[in-house]
């Protein structure tokens, strides 16, 4: 009765820590009784030489055999042992979602500046501070100074959070890791962890580069707090990870958040957010650069319109703003036009409150 599929890791730590009462080798296959439990468990072979794996053995005085593998018996061991064995792992691998994380991406910067971002300015200045510390960092190491390691960008949905963490990389011509802070939080043992860690490998593997953890919150949620060990557990990893590098590697970590005050307070402590910058609903004179950036993309430059929009949509965000100058050119079209009207954009504002 086989028990168990481990990896060949865990057989190797269960080998050396002399674990393991027998094994018996069979071809690919191996299979080892445990002496606590006295259960059976399967793992790979493909990895080990016949001589590294006989080494192990010997040096762990574990007792071993091999069961030859005729023609009759090859068929019985397919049967009755590796099949099972393979079986077993396929539906396990189907079970549990990948440890990868498929939604951090290493992309090339995609032209977004400082300059394509109407408002915030202050944020935009410190983030440009920021970059200049990246850039020359030994300057900074001779005077003493330590490196930021992260910055927290908080405010409402829609102000921009993720267009300055693009334009941040660009100004530091850097690769940008995108990640959502959902991505790494799981109903299995482990894997939350694991996530972080090769997002943490990813980062170093390129070099200089930006983490942008999206939703920060849902990461690092205040422990406590209704919390189960598997969040805390991935949170601390988060935490080690942070602590174990020191900012001149050429990466620094940029989280978004909409509620700042679900956030555990160690992730927010100096050392590692080290910045936290407010990203504010615009004003009058901000939302009037945000529609001037959306609608020169549009051939449209007429400033009276402009400011009246502006105006008149108190309480929008920027991304709100950029729709508005998307709809009104889809309205143009509609309406055999290929230049915008005032017309236009002040459908568009309206279709957009009304959404609200």
């Amino acid at each position: 009765m086989y028990n168990a599929c481990k990896s060949t890791s865990e057989f190797t730590e269960d080998l050396k820590a002399s674990k393991i009462e027998e094994v018996i080798i069979m071809g690919i296959t191996l299979a080892f009784k445990s002496k606590e439990t006295h259960t059976w468990s399967l793992s790979e072979r493909s990895f080990y030489s016949d001589e590294v794996l006989l080494k192990l053995l010997e040096d762990s005085n574990t007792k071993y055999s091999c069961l030859p593998i005729s023609d009759v018996t090859l068929g019985v061991v397919m049967v009755n042992i590796i099949l099972p064995f393979w079986f077993v792992k396929w539906f396990f691998n189907k079970l549990v979602p990948p440890t990868e994380i498929k939604r951090v991406q290493s992309l090339q910067n995609d032209g977004v500046t400082f300059s394509d971002i109407g408002g915030n300015e202050d944020a935009k200045r410190s983030l440009q501070d920021i970059a200049k510390y990246l850039g020359t960092p030994e300057k900074y190491k001779s005077l003493g100074i330590r490196l930021p390691k992260g910055i927290l960008l908080y405010g409402p949905p829609g102000t921009g959070k993720t267009l300055l963490a693009k334009a941040f990389a660009n100004e530091c011509r850097v690769h940008f890791l995108y990640a959502s802070g959902a991505d790494f939080v799981e109903i299995y043992v482990g894997v939350g962890p694991k996530k972080i860690r090769e997002m943490f490998k990813q980062a170093r593997s390129l070099g200089k580069c930006v983490i942008f953890i999206d939703e920060i919150d849902s990461l690092g949620y205040k422990r406590g707090s209704g919390t189960n060990i598997e969040f805390d557990n991935t949170l601390n990893q988060l935490l080690t990870e942070m602590d174990g590098f020191n900012g001149s590697e050429g990466f620094t970590v940029i989280g978004a958040t909409n509620q700042p005050e679900r956030i555990d307070p160690a992730l927010l402590r100096p050392g590692r957010f080290d910045r936290k910058i407010e990203i504010e609903v615009p004003d009058l004179d901000t939302r009037k650069d945000i529609l001037k950036i959306h609608l020169r993309k549009k051939r449209f430059f007429d400033e009276e319109v402009i400011a009246e929009i502006a105006e008149n949509t108190e309480g929008l965000n920027g991304s709100e703003l950029e729709n508005i100058a998307n709809e009104a050119a889809f309205d143009a079209l509609n309406n055999n036009s290929e230049v915008i009207q005032r017309g236009n954009l002040m459908n568009a504002m309206e279709n957009i409150f009304e959404q609200k």
